[in-house]
């Protein structure tokens, strides 16, 4: 006996999906800190070096990679904003202020 399984079509957002307050900005934010983690991972670098790069607590490295979006979108578009022409490969480096 197979039990038929309901599926609805996403709106493209998750978060409103799931009916969350703000989901725009909880989209923004998850899209930013997906960006940032790769960054990090591409880099090859350990939280406490990222921490003391972008002169911010590793904490708050370690719960940005966690997914913990607690940190405003500013703070966040502030870690993710680079300083480099497009044609250049990033570098962590690149988003510091």
């Amino acid at each position: 006996m197979t039990e038929e399984i309901s599926v609805q079509t996403s709106s493209g957002n998750v978060f409103a999906d799931l009916g969350l307050a703000n989901p725009d900005e909880l989209l923004v934010k998850a899209e930013l800190a997906r960006q940032i983690t790769e960054i990090i991972a591409k880099q090859d670098m350990n939280q406490a070096d990222v921490a003391e790069l972008l002169k911010i607590e590793q904490p708050k490295i370690f719960a940005l990679i966690r997914g913990k979006l607690s940190c405003s979108t500013n703070n966040l578009a502030y870690i993710g904003r680079a300083r480099r022409p497009p044609h250049k490969k990033c570098t962590i480096s690149d988003y510091v202020n």
